[in-house]
C-alpha cells in the first residue's frame, strides 16, 4: 500500500470513528432532544438511528429492573425510591414519538412547509437568557448539558426521579455534550482546512518554480523542496506530496497546484 493510501485509509478511519461516536451518543440523547429541541427537522433523526433508540428505550426498564436486584447496602443501591423510573421514561419517550409523528409525516408529503430537514430546531427561549445564551454551539454543547443534568439531580434529591433514571439522564447529558462538541469541532474544522488550503497553496506554487524558501515550507513539511533541485525532480516530487499536506484535502490540492506533469523524454 502506497503512502498516500495509508493517509487516505487512515483519514477514513478518523471520519468514520467520528460518525460512529456521533450515531452511538445520538441513539442515547434521542429521548432527551426531543424535550429540548421539539421543532426538530424531519430528517434530524434518521430512521436506522430511531430504530435503536426504540431498542434501547425497550429494554431500560428491564435493566432499571435488574439493577434494583442488586444485593448492594442500600446507600449505595439502584433501588427505585422515586415517583418516575426508567419504565416511566421510556413510556414517555414513545408517547412523544407519537405526539411528534403528524408534525413529522405531515412536512414528508408536504415538503414546502420545511425548509431545511436536518436542522436540530431552536432552543427552548429562556436559554437565551444565560450568558453566551445567544451562541449557538455555547447553548448546544454546554447548557443544554447543563441542564439535563441539573434538573436529574434536582428531581432525585426531591425524590421525583428514582436513581437508575437520574443516572440516564446524566448519561444522556455527557452523551449529548459529546455529540454536539464533536459537530462544532467538524463545522470548525471544515472552515479550518479551507482557509489552511489558501495559505497553502501559493506556497506549492513557489516551491514548483524553486522560489519558495526553507523557512516559507517548513509550515507544510516540504522544507526540503528548496531551488537546487532539478525542475523536473523538483514539479514531479511536489505533485506526488502535495495532495498529502495534512492542511490540503486532495481535491483542493489538485485544483490549486499549477503543477503540470513533466513529459518524458525518450532517448
Amino acid at each position: 500500500m502506497s503512502d498516500q493510501q495509508t493517509s487516505l485509509s487512515l483519514q477514513d478511519l478518523y471520519v468514520g470513528g467520528v460518525r460512529i461516536l456521533q450515531n452511538i451518543c445520538s441513539i442515547v440523547t434521542t429521548p432527551v432532544e426531543y424535550a429540548l429541541r421539539p421543532r426538530f427537522g424531519t430528517r434530524y433523526f434518521d430512521p436506522v438511528q430511531m430504530i435503536f433508540t426504540c431498542m434501547l428505550m425497550s429494554v431500560l426498564p428491564l435493566l432499571g429492573g435488574i439493577a434494583s436486584l442488586l444485593p448492594l447496602p442500600r446507600s449505595a443501591s439502584f433501588t427505585p425510591s422515586g415517583v418516575i423510573g426508567l419504565g416511566t421514561l421510556s413510556l414517555l419517550f414513545f408517547a412523544g414519538s407519537a405526539i411528534h409523528a403528524p408534525r413529522l409525516w405531515r412536512r414528508i408529503f408536504h415538503m414546502e412547509l420545511e425548509d431545511h430537514s436536518l436542522f436540530e430546531g431552536e432552543a427552548l427561549p429562556f436559554f437565551a437568557h444565560l450568558p453566551k445564551g445567544q451562541s449557538f454551539w455555547v447553548v448546544r454543547v454546554v447548557w443544554e448539558p447543563l441542564f439535563v443534568a441539573t434538573v436529574a439531580i434536582v428531581l432525585r434529591l426531591v425524590t421525583i426521579l428514582d436513581r437508575p433514571a437520574m443516572v440516564y439522564l446524566i448519561i444522556c447529558a455527557a452523551a449529548l455534550a459529546c455529540k454536539n462538541y464533536l459537530s462544532w469541532y467538524q463545522a470548525w474544522l471544515h472552515l479550518r482546512t479551507m482557509m489552511d488550503s489558501k495559505f497553502v497553496g501559493p506556497l506549492i506554487a513557489k516551491a514548483v518554480v524553486g522560489k519558495a524558501t526553507e523557512k516559507e515550507l517548513a509550515p507544510v513539511h516540504m522544507a526540503g523542496f528548496v531551488g537546487t533541485a532539478p525542475a523536473e525532480i523538483r514539479a514531479a516530487a511536489i505533485m506526488q506530496m502535495a495532495p498529502k499536506v495534512p492542511a490540503l484535502p486532495t481535491e483542493i490540492a489538485l485544483l490549486l497546484s499549477p503543477v503540470e506533469p513533466v513529459p518524458t523524454r525518450v532517448a
